[in-house]
């Protein structure tokens, strides 16, 4: 669509808190690292998405990543958008990415929270 013929957006934030637990099938090197994202995704029109990436240690054969996200996004219907929850898992010996969960639009000032398991 033309931006210009968009209505006035309507402005919603929150906040993700994710905890992605890494199971190794075989410990990985002593020092290896992982390197976890998050993403936020819009099904608005306006396609609003954010993501983070952090690195977290490897401990034995577990690494956990705490990934904190905000999100401010200009939104034109919030009342029936969706947002996708993803996450990816990268290293030290393979990849791994993936759908969480598709939910409704939280409503302004929510504070989600997602645990998610991965094993490699």
């Amino acid at each position: 669509p033309n931006p210009s013929s968009l209505p006035p957006p309507v402005y919603v934030t929150g906040s993700a808190f994710a905890t992605i637990t890494v199971n190794f099938k075989a410990a990985p090197p002593l020092g290896a690292t992982v390197s976890c994202g998050q993403s936020l995704i819009s099904s608005d029109q306006r396609s609003p998405a954010d993501s983070q990436t952090i690195s977290a240690p490897v401990s034995g054969s577990t690494a956990i990543c705490l990934i904190t996200m905000s999100h401010r996004w200009r939104l034109t219907t919030p009342t029936s958008d969706t947002m996708t929850i993803a996450y990816s898992v990268q290293g030290p010996v393979q990849s791994s990415f993936g759908l969480v969960n598709i939910i409704p639009m939280p409503a302004d000032g929510t504070q989600s929270t997602f645990n998610i398991g991965v094993s490699q």
